[in-house]
């Protein structure tokens, strides 16, 4: 990627470092989808204002995608809930694949709010 001067890029170095440890608090503080809407919107908003390709993105994610899965299948056997299905003995649960959900969720906003 080139060096491209944008509205970000001209900010106070300090002020970047506030705004994202904000977007990184609330991110943190969610308890639930709907609360991750606010800073989700804020990094859409940013990404698009930037000369960050959705190609660049995709190709972050690519190395974190087993993690997540990983996060997701742990707590989709841990967690107690309504059982969806069973395998081998072990429960799926509804709270699981919630938490595992959101789990990652909330570290695809971390990483798109590192970059």
């Amino acid at each position: 990627m080139s060096h491209v001067q944008t509205y970000v890029g001209r900010l106070d170095p300090r002020t970047k470092l506030v705004a994202v440890l904000l977007i990184a608090i609330m991110i943190l503080s969610s308890h639930s989808g709907a609360s991750l809407c606010i800073p989700s919107l804020l990094l859409i908003f940013g990404c698009l204002a930037s000369p960050i390709t959705a190609r660049f993105l995709m190709r972050r994610f690519m190395s974190v995608i087993w993690f997540l899965l990983f996060i997701v299948g742990v707590n989709a056997f841990s967690v107690n809930g309504d059982v969806i299905f069973e395998i081998f003995g072990l429960f799926v649960t509804r709270e699981g694949l919630a938490m595992g959900l959101m789990l990652s969720a909330k570290i695809i906003l971390l990483l798109v709010t590192s970059l």
